[in-house]
């Protein structure tokens, strides 16, 4: 395989396959065999550096994740970053504490009720508002994720 790898790489008119007998190069076989996967990239997708960017990006989601397939699925979810779902819950979770604080005192007029002043409109909507953040977040995690098909 690496013969062929080495005719595919310097194959070409104009390059060189003394690099491989260069002493940083031939120190061990699996240098050369660095060498020649590191410029196979190059030969087949070009050399503007955007195959290789998004090839190192992939070989290092499967070593982090320590896989040797690539579930393609599943990278969306493991991409996300930590944070965004508990800071998008908190976000929508002071959307409905402003609501209900803002729909509780005209909800308790129109249910005759009289006695509720701004603190506990404000609490009501807090209450909901945090209900609603912590159940979003529950949710969201405790919810298996789909495989296609």
């Amino acid at each position: 395989m690496m013969i062929s790898l080495a005719a595919a790489v310097y194959g070409e008119p104009g390059s060189h396959p003394g690099e491989l007998l260069a002493a940083e190069v031939t120190e061990a076989r699996h240098t050369v065999e660095d060498h020649l996967l590191d410029h196979a990239v190059i030969v087949r997708f070009g050399g503007d550096g955007r195959a290789a960017a998004r090839l190192t990006f992939l070989a290092t989601y499967l070593h982090q994740h320590r896989e040797r397939d690539l579930a393609w699925w599943r990278m969306s979810e493991r991409l996300l970053p930590r944070l965004a779902v508990p800071a998008f819950a908190l976000l929508l979770g002071l959307v409905m504490m402003v609501l209900g604080a803002l729909l509780t005192p005209p909800v308790a007029a129109l249910l005759g009720e009289t006695d509720g002043g701004t603190d506990e409109s404000l609490a009501a909507g807090g209450v909901a508002g945090g209900a609603f953040a912590v159940l979003f977040v529950l949710t969201w995690y405790a919810v298996p994720t789909r495989l296609p098909g």
